[in-house]
């Protein structure tokens, strides 16, 4: 399982098995990459359907994970954060189309591209996170 881990100002660290790979993402390598100071966009590596996420979230700055699915997929996305950090599933069209604080699957509405919104009502929070996509 490969684990992008989200780290304040821009930077991605993927982890493979023992290996780890620090990209910056001005480079456009790894597996979430930022177009914006709190927006990645999610890539799955060849062959798989998921992908870890990560990272840490302060009140009214959520981040925002952006990934391309089609209508009739399942998205499944599992989150933990001792922090109180929750997430919204937001769909092409910009509906809420789930959330939790901790996992939930939903069949996807619609092709294009879905966003996963993580956010506290605490002044700060970490999460860690995985999105499956089938």
């Amino acid at each position: 399982m490969t684990i992008a881990r989200k780290l304040r100002h821009s930077v991605t660290l993927a982890l493979a098995g023992s290996a780890a790979v620090l990209a910056f993402t001005g480079v456009g390598a790894g597996i979430a990459s930022a177009d914006s100071s709190d927006h990645y966009w999610v890539q799955f590596e060849p062959g798989t359907s998921g992908s870890g996420l990560g990272g840490e979230v302060y009140y009214a700055s959520p981040d925002v994970f952006s990934l391309e699915a089609s209508a009739g997929q399942a998205m499944q996305v599992t989150s933990y954060s001792e922090d109180g950090v929750a997430f919204t599933i937001i769909s092409p069209s910009g509906e809420v189309i789930g959330g939790a604080w901790d996992e939930t699957t939903v069949i996807l509405p619609e092709s294009g591209v879905y966003k996963i919104r993580f956010y506290t009502d605490s002044d700060y929070g970490v999460y860690q996170a995985y999105v499956h996509i089938v």
